[in-house]
């Protein structure tokens, strides 16, 4: 199952229990420079897409942001991706 990983967590004193994290949403974000501000800085702006498909490979991902990139203005600064898991006890 592709959505579905174990992790340990831990309980304190009462030692380790074992929980179940679900994969919940994958969220695709893109940044852009676009200017600076008065300091000096850069103004950055980013744009999110969410409810990516569970079945996308990071190929199929880069592959999207590169060509939504190309219809954004500013300066590409960079793709990330988001999961959203739910932890369960």
């Amino acid at each position: 199952m592709d959505d579905l990983y174990i992790v340990e967590v831990s309980q304190g004193e009462g030692g380790d229990i074992m929980a179940s994290e679900f994969h919940v949403k994958k969220t695709l974000s893109l940044a852009f420079q676009d200017g600076i501000n008065a300091d000096g800085d850069p103004i950055i702006k980013r744009y999110s897409y969410s409810n990516i498909k569970k079945t996308a490979t990071p190929d199929d991902l880069l592959a999207t942001a590169q060509a939504i990139a190309s219809l954004c203005k500013g300066t590409q600064r960079g793709f990330t991706t988001i999961d959203n898991n739910d932890l369960i006890l």
